[in-house]
């Protein structure tokens, strides 16, 4: 009878301690992780409502034939916490040719990246935040646009 209780004390210990050493923390980090992804998917649906109100006024404003507007990206980047829009513009015309990449903070209105050409040249003293090539423009886009 010793024996019998003996064991099942020992059982009853394994299996609370069990629970709060090994299934508590396992089932706290899940429902961290379902929280992290929640806040992340309603960022990233805020950011892409916010932006596309950005992207509609620039359609509102680029409306001439002579313009091809880019299709856009939205995303949420959690590092910054911080939405961004990235887009852009080609322009053709009998007068010349030219394009405009940039990377818009959505919650700030601000350009926070600008790749311009016109007739083959690169502007970077047109902005403050003027790269001078493709590359760069697109390795510092990557790096805003991650999400």
């Amino acid at each position: 009878m010793k024996k019998v209780s003996f064991l099942l004390l020992i059982m009853v210990t394994l299996s609370i301690s069990y629970y709060y050493i090994s299934f508590l923390p396992v089932q706290k980090n899940i429902q961290m992780e379902q929280d992290q992804q929640t806040f992340i998917f309603e960022k990233q649906t805020e950011c892409k409502n916010l932006c596309e109100n950005l992207y509609h006024d620039d359609l509102k404003s680029l409306l001439e034939p002579d313009y091809s507007v880019y299709n856009p990206q939205y995303a949420y980047n959690k590092y910054k916490n911080a939405c961004f829009y990235s887009g852009g513009w080609l322009y053709l015309s009998i007068k010349g040719q030219g394009q405009t990449n940039r990377v818009v903070n959505c919650q700030t209105n601000e350009e926070v990246l600008t790749y311009i050409t016109t007739e083959g040249k690169v502007l970077t003293s047109y902005c403050e935040t003027c790269v001078g090539s493709i590359e760069e423009y697109r390795s510092k886009e990557k790096d805003l646009m991650d999400r």
